[in-house]
């Protein structure tokens, strides 16, 4: 990014930040508690941070990034003109020391949207960005976690100007910039479900949920055993049919070999009683001789 070119009269630099070792995290130390503002998540709040945090902590497993979740990060307070530490809902960043990560370590920042609160949500949707636009972070994302709030995010990216701009989804995804083959579905009212309004993917392949790979894990192997168990009926369905029909082989060789020497028999008696007719004739030939004679 060229650090030239100037937003209204604000240079386009990313901020001297020293990368000092985090020890403020906060007086009460209660994660995703607005000390500022005395507001507590709500369980929408908590449901989305759960369920966004693992699918991208998995996706910083695969890219070999950091992710932070509601820690202490260095960024210039612009109005003070000093160093000062904010948190972030959710984030993504390069950081050679996590402990010690600024706002110029970061590539995508996630605030949950606080909406039942007007400060809070005030604070997340305008001042948050505004302090990650001035700080130069490349991508800002809101999420919605209310189910009866027809948004679902909003994803902001810098652009060369040092402004953030509103993307919109490509066939039906969001697609970050500064983390190559993150991306984001979101999904139609009916297939929502507590913290989940949309579907997150790493380079095409759909990201899932612990719970929900041990339910697939469970049915795959559900799935397997059947066909196992279709297998091997078939193969014993098979082998029956083959005993079936050497068995019936057998008996018909073995018929055929009764009919042969049934067959042999009759012959024999027919030959016998031929001859035995024979022997009659020729006894009645000569007992007539020998009254003629």
């Amino acid at each position: 990014m060229s650090t030239s070119t100037r937003h209204g009269s604000e240079p386009l630099r990313p901020p001297r930040l020293v990368p000092e070792v985090h020890t403020d995290f906060g007086e009460l130390m209660i994660p995703f508690y607005d000390e500022e503002l005395d507001v507590a998540q709500n369980h929408e709040h908590k449901d989305v941070i759960f369920y966004a945090g693992e699918m991208l902590r998995s996706v910083t497993v695969m890219a070999e990034l950091w992710f932070h979740a509601d820690n202490p990060i260095w960024y210039w307070d612009y109005q003070l003109g000093e160093q000062k530490v904010f948190y972030a809902d959710l984030a993504i960043s390069r950081a050679e020391n996590p402990k010690a990560v600024t706002a110029n370590d970061l590539l995508l920042v996630v605030e949950v949207v606080t909406t039942w609160h007007k400060a809070k949500m005030e604070k997340d949707t305008v001042r948050q960005r505004e302090l990650n636009r001035r700080n130069l972070v490349p991508e800002f994302l809101l999420f919605f976690p209310d189910m009866d709030d027809d948004r679902i995010l909003q994803w902001y990216f810098l652009d060369r100007q040092g402004r953030y701009i509103l993307r919109q989804p490509v066939d039906g995804r969001y697609l970050s910039q500064s983390i190559p083959g993150l991306a984001i579905m979101p999904l139609p009212r009916e297939s929502w479900e507590p913290g989940r309004k949309c579907r997150f993917f790493y380079k095409g392949t759909p990201l899932l949920p612990r719970e929900d790979e041990h339910e697939a894990r469970v049915e795959a192997e559900r799935r397997a055993y059947h066909q196992l168990h279709q297998s091997e009926m078939a193969i014993a369905r098979e082998q029956q049919a083959r005993m079936a029909a050497q068995e019936e082989a057998r008996a018909a060789v073995e018929r055929a070999r009764k009919a042969e020497e049934d067959a042999e028999l009759t012959k024999k008696a027919a030959s016998e009683a031929n001859e035995a007719a024979l022997r009659e004739i020729e006894a009645l030939e000569r007992r007539l001789a020998e009254r003629e004679g």
